[in-house]
């Protein structure tokens, strides 16, 4: 209203500047006598103080935000310290159970007649109470087993010029994001060569094709399978080390076996850290959202396709090269049994996420990642639960149920060191050209939204996938995230015409041999020359025919142009 007023008070100063002159002369005081005010003056002075009064506001409202934010950040801490606290609450010092265990080995040397001692190291290690509750079985289940089958009597052990009393040692350790439990014995190991007999005697195994000494290691983890000669109360029926393996799945973890002849076993026990609350990746995988947890996750990067294709080339096992280490790689998508194709452009990037857990390194790559929140570990039930590379599940703010993936856990299950399989992947990959199945995509690029929907309506009829830009700048971004088959542009369009945007696409090497039709109402010869000139394949007036553009296209797509969709 201000300035609406200053306007018209303007105009009537000028119209009316004869008699405003007239009337000073009459005036009874000079103007160096007495300073006199227009109506501009005033619109002027009260437009400036009403800036100012802006202007104050405006800084007032710069100090709320601030403090706004600083109250914001103070909440957060806050929630962090309680949550913290929370979680705190649910910790339980492993030192409770160390007598319950000493207790058991004592018991178990009276009853096998044989002498051995535990140390524990770490004991005041804290760890969730869940986790501690469900950990108590299997634990005492190995430390009897480690005396029943590891452990030699004491003459044995002098005639091996052993200690008589053999030694346990239980440790609890944390590494990276997991807890690390560890039981290790200095008996006589496991022996190989009766668990292979075994393995023969009830057909485990193929004779042809006998697994290394590792797997056959991991054989007495199924169920019915024992190598003790006699059945007692303590060994010998083969339903022992079967549950404490279900059972240390079940709390997320994974159990390994390591053991030297005449010298020892080494059992050795990963958990997570709690099994309530943890930050998460959340990526996509063939159009599928999963989680990640991010402490599993020892690095990130980026890698372009082409370098993928290049990593794909080598021969036996893919490895990708990080600070001097090398990660056995493959796509997310085919340790989950999805089909994967690689983008079109050479110069996209996709993300690499790098895992380190004990013995197991894997470079994995992922078709993208959405963000990375704190997220809540729900129980996915029975019928899901035994699947070991589920970690559970979690659900997001719009209700979507995402499952948590055990990434270490899902390698375990898949045979990466299958080279025949790896070779598969990479031939898989890298021969993308021999792919017939995959839409090709069109841009039509139109300042008009109704052309925009009908031309692309048309498209989809005749089997393509479509995008849409409203001018050159969106067609520019839309180009950056993906590389049509074939563009149709218009001329006339705001910030970028479809000259400049055609100039733009046949200077750049990435997009050069891009098949460009023109369609605009302006069908002179002018117009035509300079589209030629920059390069478009083909000129066409609006409105066009739809027989007209379908011959055009497949003229320039050839054998690339898709079936028609029913």
């Amino acid at each position: 209203d201000q300035l609406r007023n200053l306007e018209i008070e303007t105009e009537t100063q000028i119209l009316f500047r004869y008699e405003d002159e007239t009337h000073s002369k009459k005036s009874e005081f000079d103007p160096l006598e007495l300073d006199r005010f227009s109506m501009m003056q005033q619109l002027s002075r009260g437009l400036t103080e009403s800036v100012s009064d802006l202007n104050d506001i405006g800084q007032s409202l710069d100090i709320l935000v601030r403090d706004t934010d600083a109250i914001l950040l103070q909440q957060s801490r806050l929630n962090t310290d309680i949550q913290q606290g929370l979680m705190n609450t649910r910790l339980l010092p492993f030192s409770g159970l160390v007598p319950r265990f000493e207790r058991i080995v004592r018991q178990t040397n009276t009853e096998l007649g044989k002498k051995s001692e535990l140390s524990v190291l770490g004991a005041n290690r804290e760890l969730d109470r869940t986790i501690l509750d469900h950990i108590v079985a299997p634990i005492e289940h190995l430390l009897r087993n480690a005396i029943a089958h590891g452990i030699e009597t004491p003459e044995t052990r002098s005639e091996l010029a052993k200690n008589e009393t053999g030694k346990l040692t239980l440790t609890i350790a944390r590494d990276g994001s997991e807890v690390l439990i560890t039981l290790a014995d200095d008996g006589q190991g496991i022996n190989i060569e009766n668990i292979r007999e075994k393995a023969l005697k009830q057909n485990l195994v193929n004779p042809d094709n006998m697994p290394s000494d590792e797997e056959l290691i991991q054989l007495i983890l199924s169920s019915g399978f024992s190598t003790a000669e006699n059945v007692s109360q303590l060994s010998g029926r083969g339903v022992g080390m079967d549950i404490v393996s279900s059972e240390i799945r079940a709390l997320k973890g994974r159990l390994s076996i390591q053991s030297v002849t005449g010298q020892g076993t080494t059992f050795s026990i990963r958990l997570p850290l709690t099994l309530s609350i943890m930050q998460a990746l959340l990526v996509n995988s063939y159009d599928q959202q999963y989680a990640i947890p991010l402490a599993t996750v020892h690095a990130g990067e980026r890698i372009a396709v082409e370098d993928i294709k290049t990593l794909l080339a080598q021969k036996n096992q893919p490895h990708y090269e990080y600070n001097g280490a090398y990660y056995p790689f493959i796509p997310l998508a085919r340790l989950l049994n999805q089909p994967f194709t690689l983008p079109d452009d050479p110069k996209l990037q996709l993300p690499l996420l790098l895992f380190r857990s004990g013995d197991i390194h894997i470079a994995l790559l992922i078709d993208s990642i959405n963000s990375n929140r704190e997220i809540v570990l729900k129980s996915v039930g029975e019928q899901l639960g035994t699947i070991a590379a589920i970690n559970g599940a979690t659900i997001l703010s719009d209700g979507q149920v995402v499952f948590i993936l055990d990434i270490p856990t899902l390698v375990n299950t898949t045979n990466l060191s299958a080279s025949n399989e790896i070779q598969e992947i990479s031939r898989s990959i890298i021969e993308l050209d021999e792919i017939q199945d995959r839409t090709p995509l069109a841009m039509v690029v139109d300042d008009s939204i109704t052309m925009r929907k009908a031309s692309g309506n048309l498209l989809k009829r005749h089997g393509f996938d479509v995008i849409t830009a409203r001018d050159g700048i969106d067609a520019v971004a839309q180009l950056n995230e993906q590389v049509p088959d074939i563009i149709l542009l218009d001329v006339e369009m705001p910030r970028m015409d479809g000259f400049e945007f055609a100039t733009l696409v046949r200077n750049n090497d990435q997009y050069k041999d891009l098949p460009i039709i023109m369609i605009t109402s302006r069908t002179g010869d002018k117009h035509r020359d300079r589209a030629m000139n920059i390069g478009v394949d083909s000129y066409m007036g609006k409105p066009y025919q739809e027989i007209d553009l379908i011959e055009t296209m497949q003229g320039l797509l050839g054998d690339n142009y898709p079936q028609a969709k029913p």
